[in-house]
């Protein structure tokens, strides 16, 4: 048997030089920290029932990747939040530590889909519009993500025009994984970069963790890891390295083939995947 699984390499790959170049302003013909005149997120929630809009509870434990200037991480964490931030940028990250201190409680850098996730190490993973890499490093972040005690929750601007970044395959995630999924719509106060207060329509879309979709997601990431190591692999050994059973493997690669069906469609940018054999 041949499936295609997601390469991580290439994924890194796609990564290489994402940073300061990518989040700062060009003048002149060069990045500067400086000419970034806007150093906020499209909007910074000011919205008291913020938390009740997003089906969190005061107390939560969230992980916000792709952080970006820290604007929603700081709105969950005064609203009583326990808050991870997390960005690919180095540079975005130390400004942020600099500028929330103690507010956040901690500071990772790392792409979406490297942060080392535990079962039940957070309620929620959160994250404000953000960017895919193209490789498959947000389905992958948002799938790790089915191993926290709640799930994970994406918010954004409607999107209507643009399918490829309306996170519509949240959905088909959800299904896959045997995790339950919603979407609605809320109005969101916040400010915007020019100081102008708003109160604007927002998509919250959230995967709600079950004791299966745990399950699978762990053994996909194990499986993910040792596929990316080798050509060829038997099952039976398989099923000795993750602990598992052959039929719990083969539900998981059942989810690797449709999750190449959907990178096929329009839901999704292109994701790079490497081809192994299975006998």
């Amino acid at each position: 048997m041949k499936i295609n699984v997601i390469n991580i390499q290439q994924m890194i790959n796609n990564q290489n030089g994402w940073g300061v170049e990518f989040y700062m302003e060009e003048k002149d013909g060069k990045i500067s920290k400086e000419s970034k005149t806007h150093r906020h997120q499209r909007t910074t929630p000011k919205d008291k029932d913020l938390l009740k809009k997003l089906s969190i509870n005061e107390g939560d434990k969230i992980l916000v990747f792709a952080g970006y200037y820290g604007d929603w991480a700081a709105a969950l964490a005064d609203a009583g939040c326990e808050v991870t931030y997390s960005d690919i940028s180095k540079e975005l990250t130390e400004y942020c530590k600099s500028k929330f201190n103690n507010k956040i409680k901690n500071y990772i850098v790392s792409d979406y889909s490297s942060i080392n996730l535990s079962e039940g190490q957070y309620d929620f993973t959160f994250s404000f519009e953000p960017i895919s890499d193209g490789a498959g490093s947000l389905l992958l972040g948002i799938i790790r993500s089915l191993v926290n005690k709640k799930g994970v929750i994406l918010i954004h601007y409607p999107r209507k025009n643009k399918p490829k970044e309306s996170y519509f395959w949240m959905e088909d995630i959800a299904n896959m994984f045997s995790a339950k999924y919603d979407s609605r719509e809320e109005f969101i106060e916040g400010i915007e970069q020019d100081g102008k207060v708003v109160n604007k329509n927002h998509i919250i879309r959230i995967i709600t963790s079950t004791e299966d979709s745990r399950k699978y997601t762990e053994l996909f990431v194990k499986l993910i890891r040792l596929f990316n190591e080798g050509e060829r692999f038997s099952l039976d050994e398989l099923s000795k390295v993750v602990n598992s059973t052959k039929e719990d493997i083969l539900e998981v690669i059942d989810i690797m083939k449709k999750l190449e069906a959907i990178s096929k469609t329009d839901k999704f940018r292109k994701i790079s995947f490497k081809e192994v054999a299975l006998d």
